[in-house]
């Protein structure tokens, strides 16, 4: 990953290095997916950032990157991020520590993942339960179903976000999602 500088608008270069054969595409999405996860929707990636995925096979191409990059950075001034992309920096989820390095990064994706699916299941049973109430049907074993559901949607979020829980930029983001998921 190369963030070679301005490009003469108001975007970064960034230049990601991918080996033969990897879908060029799915990193661009995965890239995408992490900026919005991470910024929400305050920024948009593409005001920021000029994207550029290189598939490296040789030498060669490692050499061609490289120069793309300083070709990147001679064109503009290193010292000066574009002020959208100062802001997303020091905003508030940057200095919980979710920019620091790629690990934490991956943490906080997979447990905003994990909390996005367990949240979908349970508005999914929620809906069910008040469309028989509208219909004015009961709901059998309401308080039994509804603490089992709970229960179930924290152990599988617990579960699937455990490894999240030591790395310590990601420790704080996975308990507030966890509180939320509570609620």
């Amino acid at each position: 990953l190369i963030e070679a500088g301005d490009t003469g608008s108001t975007q970064q270069s960034l230049i990601v290095c991918i080996p033969r054969g990897a879908s060029q595409e799915d990193v661009d999405d995965q890239i995408r997916d992490l900026f919005t996860d991470l910024s929400g929707d305050d920024y948009d990636f593409d005001d920021i950032y000029s994207l550029e995925v290189v598939e490296l096979s040789s030498k060669k191409d490692a050499q061609g990157a490289l120069n793309l990059a300083k070709g990147s950075a001679s064109a503009g001034n290193l010292d000066s991020l574009p002020s959208v992309a100062a802001k997303l920096m020091t905003s508030s989820k940057a200095k919980r520590g979710m920019l620091e390095t790629p690990a934490i990064t991956k943490a906080c994706h997979i447990c905003r993942e994990v909390f996005n699916a367990q949240s979908r299941t349970a508005r999914a049973q929620l809906t069910a339960w008040k469309t028989r109430v509208g219909r004015d049907l009961l709901v059998d074993g309401f308080g039994a179903s509804a603490e089992l559901l709970r229960k179930t949607c924290l152990e599988k979020y617990n579960k699937q976000t455990r490894a999240a829980a030591g790395v310590p930029g990601a420790a704080p983001y996975r308990k507030e999602l966890k509180t939320q998921l509570q609620s």
